[in-house]
C-alpha cells in the first residue's frame, strides 16, 4: 500500500504549490524603486548602528567579547545597502527624485562604509 503522500499526489497537487509558493519568492528587482530605496535605508541604518556599537565596546569595554562578528555584520548590512541603492539607479525609467534620494543614499553610506573599515 502506497503512502498518502506518493510520488503521484505530489504531481497532482505540484502546480497548486508552486503557485502558493511564488507569492513568496519575489525577486527583489521586480519591487518598486521606493520600496528598494526604504530597505537600503533600513539596512544601512542598522549596519551604521552596529558599527558604532562595536566601536564604543572596543573603546569602553561595556562587554567582554569579540567585536569582530559585530564589525563583519554592520559591514555586509552596508554593503547590501548600497547594492540596493546602485540597483535603483541602474533600472530604467527611474523618476528624477528617486534617482537623487538614491544618489545621496549611495555617496552616504560609501562615506559611512569607508569610516567603518578605516575604523578597524
Amino acid at each position: 500500500m502506497k503512502g498518502i503522500l506518493s510520488y503521484h499526489t505530489f504531481l497532482i497537487f505540484e502546480p497548486y504549490l508552486r503557485a502558493l509558493f511564488s507569492i513568496y519568492r519575489m525577486k527583489w528587482t521586480n519591487q518598486p524603486n521606493s520600496v528598494l530605496l526604504e530597505r537600503s535605508f533600513l539596512f544601512g541604518i542598522v549596519g551604521i548602528v552596529l558599527g558604532t556599537l562595536a566601536i564604543f565596546n572596543t573603546k569602553f569595554h561595556f562587554v567582554e567579547a569579540p567585536m569582530g562578528p559585530l564589525n563583519g555584520v554592520s559591514l555586509g548590512l552596508q554593503l547590501v545597502a548600497i547594492s540596493l541603492a546602485v540597483l535603483v539607479l541602474r533600472k530604467r525609467k527611474v523618476e528624477p527624485d528617486l534617482k537623487i534620494k538614491a544618489q545621496k543614499m549611495i555617496v552616504v553610506l560609501a562615506a559611512a562604509f569607508l569610516f567603518f573599515v578605516l575604523s578597524i
